[in-house]
């Protein structure tokens, strides 16, 4: 939801994921268009990031960007490139990065290259 000055409204149609969504990390980038990432229970869990395109949520490349994810955290930079940071079961619980190139996502320096589990994600 957003504030319009006097009260909150949907933005867009309440419960849009295909099934229920945990660990969700809110991005708005300069142009005012939120991103949302979180874990995807319908989809195995993986991570899964949608924008909202002015009428409707849309994913953004594909879903399920891991196996498992635990928390997820969604950055824009400067340029509103999104990035996620979560726990990577493929990687035994490690930290992983990826951003969106505009047609994929792409690991950002190496997968799982935590030194131990992360349970727990955030980017800044």
């Amino acid at each position: 939801q957003r504030f319009n000055g006097s009260a909150w409204e949907l933005v867009g149609p309440a419960g849009f994921s295909d099934g229920e969504a945990y660990w969700t990390s809110l991005a708005v980038d300069g142009s005012g268009v939120p991103y949302l990432a979180y874990q995807d229970v319908a989809n195995e869990n993986r991570a899964t990031v949608q924008k909202f395109n002015g009428s409707a949520w849309e994913v953004v490349g594909p879903d399920g960007l891991s196996l498992y994810t635990g928390a997820v955290s969604l950055l824009l930079d400067a340029s509103g490139v999104p990035y996620v940071a979560y726990q990577d079961s493929t990687k035994e619980g490690k930290a992983t990065v990826q951003r969106f190139n505009g047609n994929a996502w792409e690991v950002v320096g190496n997968a799982g290259f935590s030194g131990g589990q992360a349970l727990f994600t955030d980017l800044a």
